[in-house]
């Protein structure tokens, strides 16, 4: 080959690999310290602003770039897991006896309350609130003689009864760790289950998931099996699930293995019908005794971030939080976020209203731990993401029952909800204006009750069509 060939060649080969590091190169802001201490959690509220539960301070607002973060609201009674509803309530929970809450509803806050709960030992709750304005929580039990996944809904001012979601009857022992809404309405819950014996080959670990749909529970999802690894004694944990745009599911994890004294870091998809082949995200060494703490989150343009705590110095424990980005051709190469020569941890990503990605961490600072947060609006440029349009859906609440009140979420024009019987005779047409949503009574356009049976909920006017089973029982 003539050299000037092959120096055209070279050339163009660096010219590709340049572009393919552009296109996952990202450019996080210069870090902001929230507050001194601590922070119990991010959520960002209906307006898309974003909020930090910083116990015992109160909860810090981030209004814009002028004038950074401010302490807004009170210190609640107690500091947990937090998230909005549907009519912008600040809800926080806590790990105390039992499960319960505090509310605020822009006054003050509410006073402890505690849900229905299996016992005492119940503890390490998460919470999410679904598209029907109701509230829900996970957490850990052991009242069934292994730990096991529970939850509970909060829904028309009322708390139902709690549910097993893992099974109890299994010698397993199961650890909870993330519970999501997705853009369809459906609620996940993720946990690792794991079976062991006096002889280290034969120690399981399984990341699993179910979500609620219409009504129901789908089977327990693996979303991977660990072992059993005769080489190997390998002990998953922080099991973290992000929805993506389309209906799918993302899954990240870390493992510790014991033989080197590691710990890696996993990823899976999850399109609708099976989950992918586990991906490796980065392997680091323990930072004395702690896992790399990781999280995951989908942007508004659909790509993927993951970030967690590496290990840069053997000697004094230092670590720094480590990003990666899959904008839908793998995961970039693992890369510092803000390189420091401290101890960073516990790393959380949340996206607020303008599609800003969003890393909140500890960090041991000039003497003093704190929180500090770092912002990227996409992969290589600084203008906010575009929005993606998100499908419509079509919710009921309840399935079975008297009345029932249907949503239509992402809803971009009023549409028309046509009610028929079983016989395929529409008996009553009703308007939905937003996503506040209609009730239905079981009666027909006259007014006259209907008689009890199946009936199907049909919507039009939406670039999909939209229909849900119910039952009218009196």
């Amino acid at each position: 080959m003539p050299r000037q060939e092959a120096d055209l060649k070279l050339r163009d080969l660096f010219i590709v690999l340049v572009l393919c590091a552009s296109a996952n190169a990202a450019n996080w802001s210069e870090p902001l310290r929230v507050k001194i201490g601590w922070a119990d959690d991010i959520v960002v509220d209906r307006t898309g602003f974003l909020w930090c539960l910083a116990y015992p301070d109160g909860c810090y607002k981030y209004h814009d770039e002028t004038s950074d973060w401010l302490l807004d609201i009170e210190t609640p009674p107690f500091g947990g897991p937090a998230c909005f509803d549907n009519d912008d309530t600040l809800w926080v929970f806590n790990d105390g006896i039992g499960i319960r809450y505090t509310r605020y509803a822009g006054a003050v806050w509410s006073e402890g309350v505690n849900i229905p709960f299996f016992s005492p030992s119940d503890d390490h709750p998460g919470i999410t609130a679904d598209s029907g304005n109701g509230v829900w929580v996970g957490w850990l039990s052991y009242a069934f003689g292994y730990w096991t996944v529970a939850c509970n809904r909060y829904f028309n001012g009322a708390w139902g009864e709690p549910q097993v979601i893992s099974n109890p009857s299994e010698p397993v022992d199961n650890a909870f760790y993330s519970i999501v809404t997705d853009p369809y309405g459906r609620v996940w819950l993720g946990w690792i289950g794991s079976y062991s014996s006096m002889t280290l080959d034969t120690f399981i670990s399984y990341p699993r998931a179910r979500c609620w749909d219409s009504g129901q529970w789908s089977e327990t999802m693996e979303i991977a099996v660990l072992g059993p690894d005769v080489t190997e004694f390998k002990r998953a944990s922080r099991l973290r699930l992000a929805p993506d745009n389309e209906g799918g599911m993302w899954a990240l994890w870390d493992y510790w293995l014991t033989s080197s004294d590691t710990v890696a870091l996993e990823a899976c998809h999850w399109d609708g019908e099976e989950w992918t082949t586990p991906e490796t995200l980065d392997v680091t060494r323990m930072i004395k005794g702690n896992y790399p703490g990781g999280d995951i989150a989908v942007d508004t343009a659909g790509n993927v971030w993951a970030v967690w705590m590496h290990r840069v110095e053997a000697d004094t424990g230092n670590g720094d939080i480590y990003y990666s980005v899959n904008s839908g051709k793998g995961w970039s190469e693992p890369a510092s976020m803000n390189p420091h020569p401290a101890v960073d941890g516990s790393a959380s990503l949340i996206v607020d209203g303008e599609g800003r990605v969003w890393c909140i961490w500890a960090s041991f600072r000039e003497g003093e731990q704190a929180v500090y947060s770092s912002y990227v609006t996409s992969l290589g440029v600084e203008e906010p993401v575009t929005h993606q349009t998100l499908k419509p859906t079509l919710t009921v609440e309840p399935q079975v029952g008297r009345e029932f009140c249907f949503r239509v979420l992402n809803l971009s024009e009023p549409t028309e909800l046509k009610i028929y019987d079983a016989g395929g005779r529409m008996v009553n047409e009703l308007s939905v204006v937003s996503d506040e949503g209609v009730i239905w009574n079981g009666s027909d356009e006259g007014g006259k009750r209907l008689s009890a049976g199946v009936y199907f909920a049909v919507s039009a006017g939406t670039n999909l069509p939209l229909e849900r089973k119910i039952i009218l029982v009196y």
